[in-house]
């Protein structure tokens, strides 16, 4: 269609940040790398605010649930 390939693309990305001469495997070590430095806070986020989502989803559709099968 004209435009750019995908490797034209990678290459230019590459090129970017200095990964030019690695392979497919550096890449990976370094993507996991980031995701396992990020994780701290992933897990502290979550933590924090799992209490808000479970009173703002989980209760209201399980007291919904509660309420459908429940005799009056």
């Amino acid at each position: 269609m004209g435009g750019k390939s995908h490797a034209d693309d990678n290459a230019e990305i590459s090129g970017r940040f200095g990964l030019e001469g690695l392979g497919d495997l550096v890449r990976a070590i370094v993507a996991y790398s980031l995701r396992k430095a990020i994780a701290p806070i992933r897990i502290s986020l979550s933590m924090y605010l799992s209490p808000a989502f479970s009173r703002r989803l989980s209760d209201p559709v399980s007291r919904s649930i509660i309420r459908l099968f429940t005799r009056k």
